[in-house]
Protein backbone atom coordinates (compact mmCIF):
# COMPACT_ATOMS: atom_id res chain seq x y z
CA UNK A 1 0.00 0.00 0.00
CA UNK A 2 1.04 3.56 -0.73
CA UNK A 3 1.16 6.24 1.05
CA UNK A 4 -1.42 8.22 0.28
CA UNK A 5 -3.71 5.23 0.33
CA UNK A 6 -2.92 4.86 4.22
CA UNK A 7 -3.74 8.29 4.72
CA UNK A 8 -6.85 8.03 2.82
CA UNK A 9 -7.71 5.35 5.19
CA UNK A 10 -7.11 7.06 8.32
CA UNK A 11 -8.68 10.07 7.43
CA UNK A 12 -11.73 8.22 6.95
CA UNK A 13 -11.80 7.21 10.14
CA UNK A 14 -10.68 3.49 10.49
CA UNK A 15 -9.14 1.86 12.98
CA UNK A 16 -5.40 1.31 11.81
CA UNK A 17 -2.51 -1.26 12.01
CA UNK A 18 -0.01 1.20 10.28
CA UNK A 19 3.06 -0.67 9.47
CA UNK A 20 5.83 -2.09 7.37
CA UNK A 21 9.26 -2.22 6.88
CA UNK A 22 12.13 0.14 8.30
CA UNK A 23 12.11 3.21 5.60
CA UNK A 24 8.22 2.81 4.54
CA UNK A 25 7.32 5.67 6.33
CA UNK A 26 5.28 4.97 8.56
CA UNK A 27 6.18 8.14 10.84
CA UNK A 28 5.59 10.39 8.04
CA UNK A 29 2.27 9.23 7.06
CA UNK A 30 1.78 9.80 11.68
CA UNK A 31 2.55 12.74 11.44
CA UNK A 32 0.55 13.84 8.22
CA UNK A 33 -2.43 12.28 9.54
CA UNK A 34 -2.01 13.93 12.99
CA UNK A 35 -1.61 17.19 11.30
CA UNK A 36 -4.63 17.19 8.93
CA UNK A 37 -6.87 15.65 11.87
CA UNK A 38 -6.01 18.28 14.01
CA UNK A 39 -6.60 21.11 11.84
CA UNK A 40 -10.23 19.99 11.21
CA UNK A 41 -10.67 20.56 14.52
CA UNK A 42 -10.31 16.15 15.54
CA UNK A 43 -8.49 15.53 19.02
CA UNK A 44 -5.84 13.31 18.97
CA UNK A 45 -3.85 11.92 21.55
CA UNK A 46 0.19 10.73 20.56
CA UNK A 47 1.08 7.73 22.46
CA UNK A 48 3.73 5.37 22.11
CA UNK A 49 4.71 1.96 24.25
CA UNK A 50 7.85 3.57 25.50
CA UNK A 51 9.39 6.83 26.57
CA UNK A 52 11.82 7.08 23.92
CA UNK A 53 9.42 6.66 21.10
CA UNK A 54 6.50 8.96 22.38
CA UNK A 55 9.27 11.90 23.15
CA UNK A 56 10.30 10.97 19.04
CA UNK A 57 6.69 11.82 18.16
CA UNK A 58 5.93 14.55 20.44
CA UNK A 59 3.64 11.91 22.60
CA UNK A 60 3.53 10.62 25.84
CA UNK A 61 3.56 6.88 27.03
CA UNK A 62 0.15 5.46 26.75
CA UNK A 63 0.61 3.97 30.26
CA UNK A 64 0.87 7.47 31.23
CA UNK A 65 -2.36 8.70 29.15
CA UNK A 66 -4.50 5.65 29.76
CA UNK A 67 -3.80 6.50 33.84
CA UNK A 68 -3.06 2.39 33.84
CA UNK A 69 0.77 2.68 34.34
CA UNK A 70 2.81 -0.43 35.27
CA UNK A 71 -0.17 -2.25 36.43
CA UNK A 72 -0.05 -6.51 35.04
CA UNK A 73 -4.34 -6.17 35.66
CA UNK A 74 -7.18 -3.70 36.33
CA UNK A 75 -9.17 -5.15 39.52
CA UNK A 76 -12.84 -3.35 40.09
CA UNK A 77 -11.05 -1.38 42.69
CA UNK A 78 -8.95 -0.15 40.02
CA UNK A 79 -11.74 0.87 37.58
CA UNK A 80 -13.69 2.81 40.06
CA UNK A 81 -10.40 4.70 40.88
CA UNK A 82 -9.77 5.58 38.04
CA UNK A 83 -13.28 6.79 37.12
CA UNK A 84 -13.45 8.81 40.17
CA UNK A 85 -10.86 11.08 38.37
CA UNK A 86 -12.40 14.08 36.46
CA UNK A 87 -9.22 15.19 34.67
CA UNK A 88 -8.89 11.77 33.24
CA UNK A 89 -12.46 11.07 32.46
CA UNK A 90 -12.60 14.25 31.48
CA UNK A 91 -9.41 13.10 28.30
CA UNK A 92 -11.57 10.19 27.43
CA UNK A 93 -14.10 11.23 27.11
CA UNK A 94 -12.78 14.21 24.21
CA UNK A 95 -10.33 12.31 22.83
CA UNK A 96 -11.60 11.02 19.06
CA UNK A 97 -8.41 9.34 17.68
CA UNK A 98 -6.01 7.44 20.20
CA UNK A 99 -2.30 6.59 18.42
CA UNK A 100 -0.42 4.03 19.99
CA UNK A 101 3.38 4.11 18.10
CA UNK A 102 6.00 0.77 18.63
CA UNK A 103 2.82 -0.90 18.68
CA UNK A 104 5.11 -3.94 18.86
CA UNK A 105 6.58 -3.39 22.34
CA UNK A 106 3.12 -3.08 23.98
CA UNK A 107 1.78 -6.29 25.60
CA UNK A 108 -1.21 -7.52 24.67
CA UNK A 109 -2.29 -7.45 28.47
CA UNK A 110 -1.96 -4.24 28.45
CA UNK A 111 -3.82 -3.45 25.57
CA UNK A 112 -6.55 -5.67 26.75
CA UNK A 113 -6.65 -3.78 29.93
CA UNK A 114 -6.76 -0.17 28.04
CA UNK A 115 -9.50 -1.20 26.15
CA UNK A 116 -11.59 -2.15 29.32
CA UNK A 117 -10.60 1.13 30.47
CA UNK A 118 -11.71 3.12 28.05
CA UNK A 119 -14.54 1.43 27.52
CA UNK A 120 -15.56 1.90 31.03
CA UNK A 121 -14.41 5.25 31.08
CA UNK A 122 -16.81 6.35 27.49
CA UNK A 123 -19.84 4.49 28.99
CA UNK A 124 -19.68 1.94 25.57
CA UNK A 125 -19.33 -1.16 24.88
CA UNK A 126 -17.78 -0.95 21.58
CA UNK A 127 -14.59 -1.94 21.18
CA UNK A 128 -12.01 1.04 22.53
CA UNK A 129 -15.28 2.91 23.58
CA UNK A 130 -15.84 4.00 19.84
CA UNK A 131 -12.56 5.58 19.38
CA UNK A 132 -10.67 5.18 16.31
CA UNK A 133 -7.55 3.59 17.25
CA UNK A 134 -3.84 3.79 14.58
CA UNK A 135 -1.44 1.44 15.87
CA UNK A 136 2.16 1.79 14.21
CA UNK A 137 4.47 -0.44 14.41
CA UNK A 138 6.44 -3.25 12.73
CA UNK A 139 5.84 -6.88 14.42
CA UNK A 140 9.34 -8.01 13.20
CA UNK A 141 11.36 -5.60 15.31
CA UNK A 142 11.40 -5.74 19.08
CA UNK A 143 9.06 -7.37 20.95
CA UNK A 144 7.45 -6.61 24.23
CA UNK A 145 9.42 -7.45 27.21
CA UNK A 146 8.92 -10.69 28.35
CA UNK A 147 8.65 -11.16 32.43
CA UNK A 148 9.92 -14.46 33.09
CA UNK A 149 7.15 -16.31 30.84
CA UNK A 150 8.18 -18.35 28.16
CA UNK A 151 5.89 -17.25 25.78
CA UNK A 152 6.09 -13.12 24.15
CA UNK A 153 2.56 -11.64 24.71
CA UNK A 154 2.20 -10.23 21.62
CA UNK A 155 -1.01 -7.13 20.64
CA UNK A 156 -1.80 -8.61 18.19
CA UNK A 157 -2.87 -12.16 20.08
CA UNK A 158 -5.12 -10.08 22.22
CA UNK A 159 -8.57 -10.23 22.73
CA UNK A 160 -8.65 -6.71 22.37
CA UNK A 161 -7.05 -6.05 18.79
CA UNK A 162 -9.45 -9.22 17.90
CA UNK A 163 -12.57 -6.87 18.75
CA UNK A 164 -11.14 -4.05 17.42
CA UNK A 165 -10.07 -5.51 14.22
CA UNK A 166 -7.70 -2.84 12.65
CA UNK A 167 -7.45 -1.99 9.10
CA UNK A 168 -3.85 -3.39 7.84
CA UNK A 169 -1.97 -0.78 5.93
CA UNK A 170 1.03 -2.85 5.12
CA UNK A 171 2.87 0.39 3.34
CA UNK A 172 5.43 -0.84 0.64
CA UNK A 173 7.44 1.90 -0.68
CA UNK A 174 10.96 2.33 0.67
CA UNK A 175 11.93 5.60 1.26
CA UNK A 176 14.85 5.09 3.35
CA UNK A 177 17.23 3.02 1.02
CA UNK A 178 16.37 0.74 -2.49
CA UNK A 179 18.12 -1.17 -4.57
CA UNK A 180 20.64 -2.19 -2.60
CA UNK A 181 22.10 -5.40 -1.00
CA UNK A 182 21.38 -4.41 2.86
CA UNK A 183 17.22 -3.91 1.61
CA UNK A 184 17.27 -6.96 0.44
CA UNK A 185 18.61 -9.11 2.87
CA UNK A 186 16.24 -7.41 5.50
CA UNK A 187 13.25 -8.08 2.64
CA UNK A 188 14.14 -11.79 2.51
CA UNK A 189 14.65 -11.81 6.78
CA UNK A 190 11.07 -10.39 6.51
CA UNK A 191 9.98 -12.80 4.46
CA UNK A 192 11.52 -16.02 6.14
CA UNK A 193 13.33 -16.29 2.19
CA UNK A 194 16.83 -16.14 3.51
CA UNK A 195 18.78 -18.06 0.93
CA UNK A 196 22.54 -19.38 0.18
CA UNK A 197 22.68 -15.47 -1.64
CA UNK A 198 21.89 -13.79 1.26
CA UNK A 199 24.09 -15.12 3.50
CA UNK A 200 26.83 -14.74 1.01
CA UNK A 201 26.06 -11.00 1.27
CA UNK A 202 26.30 -10.94 5.10
CA UNK A 203 29.83 -12.78 4.73
CA UNK A 204 31.17 -10.68 2.38
CA UNK A 205 30.88 -8.05 4.96
CA UNK A 206 32.78 -9.64 7.69
CA UNK A 207 36.52 -8.04 8.53
CA UNK A 208 35.37 -4.80 6.25
CA UNK A 209 36.30 -1.75 7.82
CA UNK A 210 35.06 1.60 6.78
CA UNK A 211 36.86 3.60 3.83
CA UNK A 212 36.18 7.26 5.26
CA UNK A 213 37.62 8.79 8.99
CA UNK A 214 34.58 8.36 10.84
CA UNK A 215 34.50 5.38 13.11
CA UNK A 216 30.93 3.14 13.11
CA UNK A 217 28.68 3.63 16.34
CA UNK A 218 29.33 0.48 18.61
CA UNK A 219 25.75 -1.45 19.37
CA UNK A 220 26.00 -2.63 22.70
CA UNK A 221 22.98 -5.16 24.75
CA UNK A 222 23.96 -3.14 28.02
CA UNK A 223 24.33 0.84 28.99
CA UNK A 224 27.32 -0.28 31.08
CA UNK A 225 29.41 -1.06 27.96
CA UNK A 226 27.98 2.06 26.38
CA UNK A 227 28.88 4.44 29.01
CA UNK A 228 32.53 3.09 29.47
CA UNK A 229 33.33 3.08 25.75
CA UNK A 230 32.49 6.78 25.39
CA UNK A 231 33.82 8.15 28.79
CA UNK A 232 37.00 6.23 27.59
CA UNK A 233 37.33 7.35 24.29
CA UNK A 234 36.81 11.39 25.11
CA UNK A 235 38.73 11.35 27.84
CA UNK A 236 41.58 10.22 24.86
CA UNK A 237 41.03 13.15 22.90
CA UNK A 238 43.05 16.17 24.19
CA UNK A 239 42.16 19.50 24.46
CA UNK A 240 39.50 21.81 25.94
CA UNK A 241 36.28 20.26 26.88
CA UNK A 242 32.73 22.80 26.97
CA UNK A 243 29.39 21.12 28.61
CA UNK A 244 25.79 22.07 27.38
CA UNK A 245 23.50 21.89 30.05
CA UNK A 246 19.89 20.37 29.10
CA UNK A 247 16.67 23.16 30.19
CA UNK A 248 13.59 22.26 31.63
CA UNK A 249 9.96 23.32 31.83
CA UNK A 250 7.16 22.26 33.22
CA UNK A 251 6.05 20.35 36.44
CA UNK A 252 8.23 17.56 37.64
CA UNK A 253 6.08 15.17 36.94
CA UNK A 254 5.43 15.52 33.58
CA UNK A 255 9.18 16.86 33.13
CA UNK A 256 11.45 13.88 34.30
CA UNK A 257 9.34 10.92 32.01
CA UNK A 258 10.06 12.98 29.35
CA UNK A 259 13.22 13.72 30.00
CA UNK A 260 13.96 10.03 30.47
CA UNK A 261 12.78 9.41 26.90
CA UNK A 262 15.14 12.07 25.29
CA UNK A 263 18.41 10.47 24.22
CA UNK A 264 20.14 13.62 24.41
CA UNK A 265 21.85 13.58 27.90
CA UNK A 266 21.46 16.36 30.77
CA UNK A 267 25.01 17.43 30.62
CA UNK A 268 26.93 17.14 26.95
CA UNK A 269 30.48 17.08 27.23
CA UNK A 270 32.06 17.73 24.12
CA UNK A 271 35.58 17.96 22.73
CA UNK A 272 37.09 19.18 19.26
CA UNK A 273 37.22 16.02 17.58
CA UNK A 274 34.89 13.93 19.26
CA UNK A 275 32.23 11.20 17.36
CA UNK A 276 28.23 12.49 17.70
CA UNK A 277 25.43 11.84 16.98
CA UNK A 278 22.36 13.72 16.35
CA UNK A 279 19.15 12.59 18.24
CA UNK A 280 16.06 14.28 16.78
CA UNK A 281 15.08 14.95 12.60
CA UNK A 282 16.05 18.41 11.69
CA UNK A 283 12.72 19.95 10.39
CA UNK A 284 14.92 21.22 7.12
CA UNK A 285 16.49 17.89 6.35
CA UNK A 286 19.46 18.70 7.10
CA UNK A 287 20.31 15.44 9.00
CA UNK A 288 18.46 12.97 10.60
CA UNK A 289 17.90 11.22 13.71
CA UNK A 290 21.03 8.68 14.10
CA UNK A 291 23.05 11.10 11.78
CA UNK A 292 27.20 10.75 12.38
CA UNK A 293 29.20 13.55 12.84
CA UNK A 294 32.42 14.75 14.00
CA UNK A 295 33.32 17.62 16.69
CA UNK A 296 35.33 20.42 14.32
CA UNK A 297 34.94 23.78 16.69
CA UNK A 298 33.90 24.73 19.90
CA UNK A 299 34.83 28.44 19.95
CA UNK A 300 31.36 29.96 18.60
CA UNK A 301 28.17 29.54 21.18
CA UNK A 302 27.07 26.38 19.30
CA UNK A 303 29.12 23.62 18.74
CA UNK A 304 30.24 23.09 15.04
CA UNK A 305 30.15 19.68 13.50
CA UNK A 306 31.19 18.29 9.88
CA UNK A 307 28.63 15.72 8.92
CA UNK A 308 29.51 11.86 7.95
CA UNK A 309 28.27 11.55 5.16
CA UNK A 310 28.05 14.76 3.17
CA UNK A 311 31.19 16.45 4.74
CA UNK A 312 29.06 19.47 5.10
CA UNK A 313 30.20 22.00 8.18
CA UNK A 314 27.02 23.18 10.35
CA UNK A 315 26.11 25.07 13.99
CA UNK A 316 24.36 23.18 15.51
CA UNK A 317 21.75 24.72 18.28
CA UNK A 318 19.74 23.34 21.01
CA UNK A 319 16.20 21.49 19.81
CA UNK A 320 13.42 22.06 21.53
CA UNK A 321 11.49 18.59 22.78
CA UNK A 322 7.16 20.19 23.40
CA UNK A 323 4.77 17.77 24.99
CA UNK A 324 1.23 18.63 24.34
CA UNK A 325 -1.67 17.16 26.09
CA UNK A 326 -5.06 17.55 26.21
CA UNK A 327 -4.73 20.35 23.57
CA UNK A 328 -1.75 22.42 25.78
CA UNK A 329 1.52 22.63 26.03
CA UNK A 330 2.22 20.83 28.92
CA UNK A 331 6.48 20.95 29.39
CA UNK A 332 9.27 22.21 26.84
CA UNK A 333 13.19 20.86 27.15
CA UNK A 334 15.71 22.16 25.59
CA UNK A 335 18.77 20.63 24.55
CA UNK A 336 21.55 19.80 21.89
CA UNK A 337 20.22 17.41 19.79
CA UNK A 338 23.34 15.28 20.29
CA UNK A 339 25.09 12.28 22.19
CA UNK A 340 28.67 10.75 21.74
CA UNK A 341 28.64 8.59 19.16
CA UNK A 342 31.38 5.75 19.61
CA UNK A 343 28.65 3.76 21.42
CA UNK A 344 24.75 3.45 22.34
CA UNK A 345 22.38 0.35 23.42
CA UNK A 346 20.69 -1.17 20.34
CA UNK A 347 17.34 -0.57 22.16
CA UNK A 348 17.92 3.00 21.95
CA UNK A 349 18.84 3.05 18.38
CA UNK A 350 15.48 1.43 17.62
CA UNK A 351 14.34 4.49 15.44
CA UNK A 352 17.46 5.59 13.89
CA UNK A 353 18.56 6.02 10.55
CA UNK A 354 22.70 5.16 11.54
CA UNK A 355 25.29 5.95 8.89
CA UNK A 356 27.46 3.02 9.65
CA UNK A 357 27.27 0.59 13.10
CA UNK A 358 29.39 -2.34 14.59
CA UNK A 359 26.77 -4.39 16.71
CA UNK A 360 28.37 -6.51 19.71
CA UNK A 361 25.89 -9.63 20.54
CA UNK A 362 28.13 -11.34 23.26
CA UNK A 363 26.23 -10.04 26.05
CA UNK A 364 22.57 -10.54 23.98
Amino acid sequence: MRQAQALARLMKGDSVFLTGPPGAGKSYVLREFVRLARRRGTAVAVTASTGIAATQIGGVTIHSWSGIGVRDHLTPNDLANLSSKDRLVRRYLTTDILIIDEISMLSGTFLTMLDQLVRTMRGTDEPFGGLQIVLVGDMFQLPPINRGSTEIDFAFQSNAWRDLDPLPCYLTEQHRQSGDELSEVLRAMRDASISQQHLAILNSRVGVRPTDDHEPTQLYSHNVDVDSMNTKRLARITGEARTYVMELRGPPAIVEPMRRGILAPDELTLKVDAEVMFVANDQNLRYANGSLARVVDLSEPWPVVELAVTSRRMSVEPHSWVLEEDGSKRAEIRQLPLRLAWAITIHKSQGMSLDAAEIDLSRS
